[in-house]
């Protein structure tokens, strides 16, 4: 099957013509596509196409059908035909998804949902490199187990700070198919973590509730700064446990509005036994610190909280903004999620404060060919004297279509932290979008970020499988400790390059494989060059 590649425009949702109510669902007809085709096996006869079909096993009929939010002799809901097209692509196991409704004699309709296989094997490769600084990392994902449409992951990570691999199994459709949970275990040079979700979401948008649990424990010894750009590594113990129920309590033709109520604990511990040697981006420094036994960081939090959240029910189908030319369902208008509790030593917290977490999201268009994403969050201990890791981040994102093909994207990123956790601090560096710098080269409670791109994709892809690009980029940003110097111009660091992109449209990730040749600019001294760095999906 022919995958239609057309940049930044939108592509047609589930169709329906009736609404809701006075139409029945007479008869339900799955239709399942390997993932290349008869057509496709006779236009590319000379590649072993079928041999690729016959290694990958299809996604059995269940795991489709309990996607879909309509049934044989219900009444027909347009919009539940559209979400549960989507629900299907959320799965990121399908190349192709369409989900269409054909007049039925009487007052009833038939509904059709189309669904092509993708290659659910992936192999991921990380590679950044600065003078004698080495990152690299190696994955192996199976998306849909068996046709179950379970994710199996297997992870080694070779970093500056630290050596680790991991496991991980993930189920979107647990017991009878309304419940996902996933489990995982890292094993590394510093410690070790663990942790595991069981989770009833939310089945559609104006679904009634939701709950959800969650654990997680681990040990690892962190970046602690003591000073800008210095750092030792206590050993730390960390633990986070939640649990929180949701209920839609309102519904507008363009919202959805829930509630939500819930209890977290969160608890660390960072202790040294002895003086810890002082390290810098640059090397270790002839002389030690001796780590206080009580720090700030040391906190144990026991929360009961109220929020609220709305989703809007306004979506769009478009390609090329973040992916590589699969369909994107993209959220229009404004969304959030606000948690408020109340962390008290009543409960047995170490201290006493108003719990803030919020996480909201703008995507709107403006003009031809301009996108815009907006997002604000912020989460932290509100105390009588100001904050206690009271963090806040603002993104803006901007994607302009100039031509079929060819886009400009731009980013920009603010953050501060009031009173920070000393080893939860900003980085910027070769792995955070300042391509010609360091890992984690700059550090601080302050963070500016920008970033551009010019984007250029053939499109029409290769042999309907490849889809490549070449992407010249500029990035400036700096990251500083706020009670150690004020921001200065002269403070920004930055990078500029080209970088070349990889798409497969028929496998299961639609994130770009990336190649970034990175020179760095507004440095004093002179610094290797160019800077290599390998990966998977946009920097921003």
């Amino acid at each position: 099957m022919a995958v239609a590649l057309v940049a930044l425009a939108a592509v047609p949702a589930a169709r329906a013509a009736t609404e809701p109510g006075g139409v029945i669902v007479r008869d339900v007809r799955i239709e399942r596509s390997p993932i290349f085709d008869e057509e496709d096996q006779e236009r590319f006869g000379w590649l072993p196409l079928s041999l690729v079909n016959d290694l990958h096993v299809d996604t059995r009929q269940g795991v489709i059908e309990r996607e879909l939010l309509f049934a044989e002799g219900e009444p027909l809901d347009p919009e539940h035909l559209q979400e549960s097209e989507r629900k299907l692509r959320g799965l990121g196991i399908f190349t192709a998804v369409e989900v269409e409704a054909r007049a039925a004699p009487g007052d009833s309709v038939d509904v059709v949902v189309r669904t092509q296989e993708v290659w659910s094997t992936s192999v991921d490769v990380g590679y950044e490199s600065f003078e004698d600084e080495r990152v690299w990392s190696l994955s192996l994902s199976e998306r849909n187990l068996l046709g179950t449409a379970r994710r199996v992951d297997l992870q080694l990570d070779s970093g500056v700070d630290r050596s680790s691999w991991a496991v991980g199994l993930s189920d979107p459709q647990l017991f009878d198919g309304r419940w996902n949970g996933s489990v995982s275990w890292r094993d590394a040079d510093d410690g070790n973590a663990i942790q595991w979700r069981l989770a009833r979401p939310y089945v559609s948008l104006t679904d009634r509730a939701t709950f959800g649990l969650s654990f997680s424990d681990r040990t690892a010894s962190p970046r602690y700064y003591i000073a800008d750009g210095a750092y030792v590594r206590p050993q730390g113990e960390f633990t986070d446990v939640g649990v929180e129920l949701g209920h839609r309590v309102g519904t507008t033709a363009s919202r959805v509005w829930r509630g939500v109520v819930g209890f977290r604990l969160h608890s660390q511990d960072l202790s040294s036994e002895g003086s810890l040697a002082i390290e810098t981006p640059r090397g270790t420094l002839d002389r030690r610190y001796e780590f206080p036994r009580d720090v700030p960081e040391n906190e144990s939090w026991r929360t009961v909280y109220l929020g609220v959240s709305q989703r809007t029910r306004i979506y769009e189908e478009l390609r090329f903004v973040r992916g590589m030319g699969k369909v994107e369902d993209i959220a229009f208008g404004p969304e959030f999620d606000l948690r408020l509790g109340w962390t008290t030593r009543a409960l047995g917290s170490t201290e006493s404060g108003l719990w803030v977490d919020l996480r909201s999201s703008w995507f709107g268009r403006s003009g031809r060919g301009w996108l815009h994403a907006a997002s604000i969050s912020s989460s932290g201990l509100v105390t009588g004297d100001g904050g206690r890791d009271l963090r806040v981040v603002a993104d803006l994102q901007g994607y302009h279509r100039l031509r079929d093909g060819l886009t400009f994207a731009s980013g920009f990123r603010a953050g501060a932290i009031s009173q920070a956790d000393r080893h939860q601090v900003f980085s910027l560096g070769l792995e955070s979008g300042l391509r010609a710098a360091r890992f984690r080269e700059f550090n601080g409670d302050r963070l500016l970020r920008a970033n551009m791109e010019l984007r250029a994709v053939y499109t029409p892809g290769l042999l309907d499988t490849f889809v490549p690009g070449v992407t010249l980029f500029a990035d400036t940003g700096v990251a500083w400790f706020e009670d150690g110097r004020d921001f200065s111009p002269e403070d920004l660091r930055g990078a500029y390059g080209i970088g070349l992109r990889l798409g497969f449209v028929r496998a299961a990730d639609d994130l770009p494989v990336r190649l970034d040749l990175a020179w760095p600019a507004l440095y004093d001294l002179d610094r290797s060059s160019p800077v290599i760095s390998v990966g998977t999906g946009q920097v921003f």
